[in-house]
């Protein structure tokens, strides 16, 4: 820093909106700006070369190295996430919502839950292994543009500006949301955030 000295020019395809560098500094993702669709690329910061183009459908909203950088989360305006290799970009798995615009999305603490921000104000959970979609939760009036985890409390932000928190920290399994459809409705408790039964479930 105290020489300024540029290590390096990357010649980027298209105007930048945001860049995401990893853990280990070894890598870097690139987000195009906002006009015609431009996929991610992911860069090598080591020999300053393009290692994959991360190609999806539609417009890119968001683009984060999740899980230790050994993957990749992508949000688009197709109303699905995919998800990629960290280290050379290979497409894996496709996550399927509904029809709205996902502005962001990112992997829980753990690792085993995969969030989405819909345009309509509705988080999505995915089960990260099956790619099921486990609940939604309709969050803000407005759409929801951020996602921030702080510890198990996960941070919303909406585009009118508002904040929220919810605590995540007992997200059900698929296993044990399965046999709670089974037996009764579920809820959101209002103070905790987390989801509750209405009564006690006797189905085995």
């Amino acid at each position: 820093l105290a020489t300024m000295t540029r290590l390096a020019a990357l010649e980027v395809p298209s105007p930048l909106r945001a860049l995401r560098v990893s853990a280990d500094g070894t890598r870097v993702l690139t987000l195009g700006s906002v006009g015609p669709p431009s996929p991610p690329v992911l860069w090598s910061l080591e020999n300053y070369r393009i290692i994959a183009s991360l190609a999806a459908n539609g417009f890119v909203f968001s683009a984060r190295f999740a899980r230790g950088d050994r993957d990749i989360l992508t949000a688009s305006n197709d109303g699905s996430l995919r998800l990629w290799d960290g280290l050379t970009g290979r497409f894996r798995t496709r996550y399927v919502g509904n029809d709205q615009y996902l502005f962001d999305a990112l992997f829980d603490p753990h690792g085993s839950t995969i969030i989405g921000a819909g345009s309509d104000g509705v988080l999505q959970f995915w089960d990260a292994a099956s790619g099921t979609l486990i609940w939604t939760l309709r969050a803000h009036k407005s759409a929801i543009n951020g996602l921030h985890f702080e510890g198990d409390d996960l941070v919303t932000r909406g585009s009118a500006g508002e904040l929220s928190r919810w605590n995540v920290s007992r997200i059900p399994s698929r296993q044990a949301l399965d046999r709670v459809v089974r037996c009764l409705p579920m809820r959101f408790d209002d103070e905790t955030g987390r989801v509750v039964e209405q009564s006690p479930c006797t189905e085995p």
